[in-house]
């Protein structure tokens, strides 16, 4: 049998061993001790949804994952998370006039139909009149030691100054990898040898593959290279000083 030229067949020679499979984003290696039982449940699972061990198992530790992150969010917010998804629903079944079925067509689909994202947005909008507290629309008094760049006139303006901030967020992480993220702070003289800094960069690796993850299935186009939010870094350092 002859014998393929673009697989290596081993040894210390530059192209040797199994080629890692970057198609499938597989580039690292994790292996630890479980119990039998475990691995019984594991392989019954791989065998049920027809996917290999490993697919099962990542597939697992992914659901595990999402499911913690879930279980952090205030109930009140995990509550309109879900009225939102139910108009997203009842917006393409209103549409398509089948009201007892989930129909995902572009041609229905919010993220895809302008006609469709205005009827959502008003959808939205209609829901969150009716989610208002009653009462005057008063600012809450600044905490002390509030930053200035957080006082607005009208809740307009603040609004849309944290929607800039958090779409300058999804910009950033949709556009870099957490390795590249780490690196750069390496490289700008971040001390990762200190428990604090690495418990802080942990947490903003937690956020940032949630926000990595919007960009991907809103299909936001991220162009924030690193390169770029470091001068921005510089620059505003500069202004303050």
């Amino acid at each position: 049998m002859a014998k393929s030229k673009r697989l290596g067949r081993g040894g210390r020679r530059a192209g040797a061993g199994r080629p890692r499979l970057t198609e499938t984003g597989k580039t690292s290696y994790f292996s630890t001790r479980i119990t039998p039982q475990i691995r019984a449940r594991l392989e019954t699972e791989s065998r049920l949804g027809g996917q290999s061990l490993s697919q099962t198992i990542q597939h697992l530790l992914l659901l595990a994952l999402d499911e913690k992150r879930e279980r952090k969010r205030p109930r009140p917010l995990k509550a309109l998370c879900y009225l939102i998804t139910s108009l997203s629903a009842y917006t393409s079944n209103t549409l398509l006039g089948d009201r007892n079925r989930i129909f995902d067509d572009p041609e229905y689909n919010w993220r895809t139909n302008p006609f469709v994202f205005e009827v959502f947005r008003a959808a939205v909008w209609h829901l969150f009149d009716r989610l208002r507290p009653d009462g005057e629309i008063v600012a809450p008094p600044a905490p002390p030691r509030a930053d200035s760049r957080a006082r607005y006139k009208t809740p307009e303006d603040c609004g849309r100054g944290i929607a800039r901030s958090v779409l300058q967020t999804l910009n950033f992480y949709g556009a870099n990898s957490p390795d590249d993220i780490d690196t750069t702070f390496s490289e700008i003289g971040s001390d990762t040898s200190d428990p604090e800094f690495n418990r802080l960069l942990a947490r903003g690796r937690q956020e940032g593959y949630g926000f990595a993850d919007a960009a991907r299935d809103l299909n936001v186009e991220c162009h924030w290279d690193l390169e770029t939010v470091l001068e921005l870094v510089e620059d505003s350092e500069q202004a303050e000083s």
